[in-house]
């Protein structure tokens, strides 16, 4: 397999990181630029060294380059997590994070290794498809496969050592779990989601339930579990954008991803037995349990719907089919939170 790193140095990097290139096919150093991301916290090139057809590399710019005080800056922190996880989820040869090159500080630029394969939400959007009748059984096998295989990927990550990240902390879970659910419902108003009336209830709910969960052990935890950050390569299954990752309650991420999936039972296109299906296939794989309580239902949903709407729509990134698409989703989860009876425990 061609290693592009053979040719990388900081150099070739700073210069595309000062002067990106704007049109595919630019040349910056002998790394051939061809498509970049813009996601409002970080710019993301795509580039290909011009000796090495088919092996890529991806230059993260965050827009966050100052550090706090004794803590590390947000690429600093993603270079470190990478590097880290790579060796420990080495024991499961099937599970990986982007492999991490390069860092450099004085950019706030981490490089990667491109993965390439299919990316995990357009994968099992179209396997859960009702239509057509014709491929739904061997395309629901796969689907149920990749869901067991994030579930794995889970249990790994949750298995891993502490990882040695000052800003991390120790702060007890109860107040992790509180300073989250603000953050989200902060949030909410933000989109223009009409869950206002709604909001008091759903605030005591879970107000009286979070000291409940406050005596787990913590493990690892991704804020943002979602397939859009998930790709499944030939040699298995990346996870990506691990630059948040942090500590939480062991049901936290398996909350986030059984709540994408339930997010598509809503849709009349999709097949709700078969999503229901491999929503058990992944709790069994990432816990051990055939299903998940109601409070973390309920927790996954008003986080998924908070997560829903990022920069992308801010910066006016999102239109036309894409943006009807997601008001859709948002209303369907917010008929979802509405429906619950909070006021039962």
């Amino acid at each position: 397999m061609p290693d592009p790193e053979r040719q990388l140095s900081p150099e070739v990097v700073e210069r595309l990181v000062k002067r990106p290139p704007s049109r595919p096919g630019e040349t910056v150093g002998g790394l051939r630029f061809t498509r970049g991301i813009d996601s409002g916290n970080s710019r993301v090139w795509i580039c290909h060294p011009e000796s090495e057809p088919g092996a890529g590399i991806v230059v993260k710019q965050f827009n966050r380059t100052t550090k706090t005080t004794g803590q590390p800056s947000a690429a600093e922190r993603e270079f470190r997590i990478l590097r880290s996880l790579e060796e420990q989820l080495r024991r499961l040869p099937t599970l990986h994070v982007p492999h991490a090159i390069l860092y450099l500080g004085d950019h706030g630029a981490i490089v990667t290794r491109e993965v390439t394969g299919d990316r995990a939400d357009s994968f099992l959007v179209q396997r859960f498809r009702r239509f057509p009748l014709s491929v739904r059984a061997s395309a629901f096998r796969e689907a149920e496969r990749l869901c067991v295989t994030i579930g794995e990927w889970l249990r790994g990550f949750h298995a891993v050592d502490r990882l040695d990240l000052t800003d991390l902390g120790e702060r007890v879970l109860e107040q992790r779990l509180t300073e989250r659910y603000e953050a989200a419902e902060r949030r909410i108003p933000e989109r223009g989601l009409s869950l206002q009336e709604h909001l008091p209830v759903i605030r005591a709910y879970f107000t009286r339930s979070i000291p409940r969960c406050g005596n787990a052990p913590t493990v690892l935890h991704h804020p943002d579990l979602s397939p859009q950050n998930m790709i499944r390569a030939p040699d298995g299954l990346y996870v990506l954008d691990l630059s948040e990752v942090g500590y939480g309650h062991p049901l936290e991420d398996a909350a986030f991803f059984w709540a994408y999936l339930e997010t598509l039972k809503l849709s009349p296109l999709t097949d709700r037995r078969r999503v229901t299906r491999c929503q058990t296939a992944f709790l069994y794989a990432a816990t051990g349990e055939a299903d998940l309580p109601p409070f973390w239902q309920r927790w996954g949903m008003f986080m998924r719907l908070s997560y829903l709407t990022r920069s992308r729509e801010q910066a006016g990134k999102l239109r036309g089919m894409q943006l009807l698409r997601r008001n859709m989703v948002r209303r369907n989860l917010k008929d979802w939170l509405i429906s619950q009876p909070w006021e039962r425990e």
